[in-house]
């Protein structure tokens, strides 16, 4: 009985020590198992997240697969518009090609009408002179058929208000050098060479306008004296006779003769010097 309880003492002390390795294991184990969980939860929260993170790289990666795309289409309109641009310039450039020629061609035509133009002057020239020849015909032959007394009412008016001396002698100094008076050489040849009295009288003007005056063989510059201004003719081309009494209406009473009234008020505000 003796050896029997020690046995059993013995057994249940084995039995209690064995139990509490069980319980330590028990723990250990309940232990490593919260340590499992955690860390199973720590993995599946980082999955989580990497999930996350992993679906926004794939949005980030549509968006730029969209991006890219965009990209291409319009990096492909850009070479359209390229390919149009390039058309364009190289059509300019035919047209710049077409216009040198043609502009080339212009400067021919033009220098060709130039010449033209200056052979026709010239043509217009000797026929002026010629004109001018037939229309000095009669002055000569009425310079050679006048009576010593129209000669005289010629020479008796020095007074002609329209003859302006200073700037006869200035504008031809070749009858200030040969000394003789200019109203004279006027009568009997500047009309003739077709010489000016006055700046506002063109002596050629007058002939051609009024051949008429030619015709009778009449001094033109005492023709517009006495006649002409009466008649509203113009002494130039730049003085209405009809203009410049309407301006001035006094002169159709007083009977001025308007281009003598314009020339008196040009030597009033800009007095020309006496040779």
């Amino acid at each position: 009985y003796l050896e029997y309880r020690s046995k059993n003492e013995f057994l249940t002390a084995q039995i209690s020590e064995r139990s509490g390795e069980i319980n330590n294991l028990r723990d250990a184990l309940d232990d490593e198992r919260l340590r499992y969980d955690a860390a199973e939860n720590a993995r599946m929260s980082q999955a989580r997240v990497s999930e996350n993170e992993l679906r926004q790289l794939r949005e980030c990666l549509a968006s730029l697969e969209r991006q890219l795309s965009e990209e291409a289409v319009g990096r492909k309109s850009l070479d359209v518009e390229i390919a149009s641009e390039r058309a364009r310039a190289a059509s300019a450039s035919d047209r710049v090609e077409v216009t040198d020629r043609k502009l080339l061609e212009l400067a021919a035509s033009l220098r060709d009408a130039r010449s033209e133009l200056i052979t026709r002057d010239l043509k217009l020239q000797v026929l002026a002179r010629s004109r001018l020849v037939r229309l000095r015909r009669p002055f000569i032959a009425a310079r050679r058929s006048m009576s010593g007394w129209w000669r005289r009412t010629l020479r008796r008016k020095p007074d002609n208000t329209l003859f302006d001396r200073a700037y006869y002698l200035a504008t031809y100094p070749d009858v200030l050098e040969s000394g003789r008076d200019p109203y004279t050489h006027y009568l009997e040849h500047g009309v003739q060479e077709g010489r000016n009295p006055n700046p506002m009288f063109d002596t050629r003007f007058y002939l051609l306008r009024y051949p008429d005056v030619a015709e009778h063989s009449m001094n033109p510059l005492l023709h517009y004296l006495e006649h002409g201004a009466a008649e509203l003719r113009d002494p130039h081309p730049m003085f209405s006779t009809r203009w410049y009494i309407e301006q001035n209406p006094s002169l159709a009473k007083t009977g001025e003769n308007p281009l003598a009234h314009y020339l008196a008020k040009q030597r009033l505000t800009q007095p020309v010097a006496q040779t």
